[in-house]
């Protein structure tokens, strides 16, 4: 070929046919120009190339073979068949092609394969690198989602190699999320009815079981509690919230007006990632639902209980059975009994009343009153019935 000057590059494609078949050596000479232009753009075909790459890249050499054979196509910019030589013997055919490319135009088409190769090899490369960088420093929560993201860039290209690519960021992904553990660092607070509970509930994430493990910091936390609507219906709601330096999220819990036992669960919060692998999951089932199930085993219950402010005061219990005329049963305490060990349950200071059954069946409270306080001063309330 002549050589480069200022506006153009040169190409010179040859090709031969031992059938002396024209067509078959003009195509091989088209081929061999290809094949010098794409090295000299310097993108490949490889495992990693996705089928975006691959169809831009033969987007382009299909217009190179098209502007060679019609010569009079203008499909690429600057680009110019400027000479076909033939020769024929008992050889075969051979046929020669010169081409001509403007340089900027070259180059342009250059920068613009590159993007295109470069960008789906660095949508898996690059928060693949990220995770491995951070699980490095101890941040395994974060090295988690940078894995899920390159999982999914992965799953959603054509890599030759994204079966691969995927499996390998997912059990990066699970050996993250394996190694946080949820530590409860209080549980079983006590509380009173209509008053906020004494205490935060708290929760570290640490890299091992122990209390004092290396925290994993920038987790966050989703925490599900419930609270009373219409006197007595539960509803759960969440928050998510961060976890501090320390590793450690704490969670205040509105006051609770409803006397009894209650919980707060609080999990490794990964919804959105799991999420995002919705569309893998019909490809790679088991590796999603494996992910999904690691990540709903990092959870922590807290338990709490909660008693009538009324509780702390001095209650005296007298209960009547009666028959079903409605007269008493003397000496039956069988339902007496039964209030009594529920409302010590609740928390409630008890006193039983030793009084007549057919005095607490005439008798009116402003006469009981006295009798009681008489024999039970200490006695704030009574329950006569």
């Amino acid at each position: 070929p002549p050589k480069d000057d200022e506006p153009y590059l040169y190409f010179v494609g040859t090709g031969h046919s031992p059938n002396a078949n024209m067509s078959e050596a003009e195509r091989f000479a088209i081929d061999d120009i290809i094949s010098q232009i794409v090295k000299y753009i310097g993108v490949r075909i490889s495992a990693t190339s996705t089928q975006e790459a691959v169809g831009t890249l033969d987007e382009f050499t299909a217009s190179i073979q098209k502007q060679i054979v019609e010569t009079s196509s203008a499909r690429l910019s600057g680009f110019r068949v400027r000479e076909k030589w033939y020769e024929k013997n008992t050889r075969g055919t051979t046929v020669a092609i010169l081409v001509a490319y403007e340089a900027g135009a070259l180059h342009a088409e250059k920068e613009r394969l590159e993007k295109v190769f470069i960008a789906e090899i660095e949508a898996v490369s690059v928060p693949e690198a990220q995770g491995d960088a951070l699980r490095e420093t101890g941040r395994y929560y974060e090295a988690a989602l940078r894995y899920i993201d390159a999982a999914v860039a992965a799953a959603e290209s054509s890599l030759e190699g994204s079966d691969v690519a995927f499996n390998r960021n997912i059990v990066k992904a699970m050996d993250s999320v394996r190694t946080i553990t949820l530590v409860k660092l209080n549980d079983n607070l006590n509380g009173i009815a209509g008053a906020d509970l004494p205490d935060a509930f708290q929760l570290k994430t640490a890299a091992g079981p122990e209390k004092n493990a290396a925290p994993v910091p920038l987790t966050r936390i989703r925490v599900t509690y419930y609270e009373i609507k219409d006197g007595s219906k539960r509803f759960a709601k969440t928050v998510v919230l961060p976890v501090d330096a320390g590793g450690v999220v704490r969670f205040q819990h509105p006051a609770v007006t409803l006397v009894g036992a209650g919980s707060v669960v609080m999990e490794l919060e990964l919804g959105a990632e799991l999420e995002k692998l919705k569309k893998a999951e019909k490809k790679f089932p088991e590796k999603v639902d494996a992910l999904r199930q690691l990540v709903r085993a990092k959870k922590q219950e807290f338990t709490f209980q909660v008693r009538a402010a009324e509780a702390h005061i001095p209650l005296a219990v007298f209960v009547i059975d009666c028959h079903e005329d409605g007269t008493p049963l003397p000496g039956n305490q069988i339902t007496a009994a039964a209030i009594r060990e529920n409302l010590a349950r609740e928390g409630f200071k008890l006193k039983t009343i030793t009084l007549q059954p057919s005095d607490a069946w005439n008798k009116s409270a402003a006469e009981l009153s006295p009798l009681i306080r008489r024999a039970y001063p200490e006695a704030g309330r009574a329950i006569v019935g």
